[in-house]
């Protein structure tokens, strides 16, 4: 399976900078507490994107799948995205000006899967799209090295 990830939220959205200020999202990737990981597994590629800010930011493969939970106190980034996979990110775009708004790379992606922008947090991509939004985000960013 390929996986389209959302990251952040309106409310808290990936910020400008991410590279510095939200290194988490180069090793790890949280899912909210009513939509586990349940059918990611290892070796899966994924397209990261920036909630609120519309655009790609990385491209990265599952490492680990097992769906750590995590607990805090209710309002906690912890409480609201309890569950956590170990990724590795191949290429990425930061700071955001950077990186390629979603709806001028694949209009049609974005139009598809309109609805699952506002209650998803992960969903199945065919190789395709895969290949057209990684290309995007290959172009605008570079490789990450740890």
């Amino acid at each position: 399976m390929i996986w389209f990830k959302l990251v952040g939220a309106t409310e808290e959205p990936v910020p400008p900078n991410w590279e510095i200020e939200r290194r988490d999202i180069f090793t790890k990737l949280n899912f909210p507490r009513t939509k586990p990981p349940n059918k990611v597994s290892n070796g899966e590629p994924i397209i990261v994107y920036a909630v609120g800010s519309r655009v790609l930011i990385a491209t990265q493969i599952v490492q680990r799948s097992s769906g750590r939970k995590r607990s805090g106190p209710p309002g906690s980034r912890e409480y609201r995205w309890p569950w956590e996979i170990e990724v590795k990110t191949h290429h990425f775009c930061s700071p955001l000006k950077d990186a390629p708004k979603l709806r001028e790379v694949a209009p049609d992606f974005a139009k598809r899967y309109a609805g699952k922008f506002w209650e998803g947090s992960h969903w199945e991509i065919d190789e395709p799209e895969y290949a057209e939004l990684a290309a995007a985000i290959e172009a605008a960013g570079r490789p990450y090295r740890p």
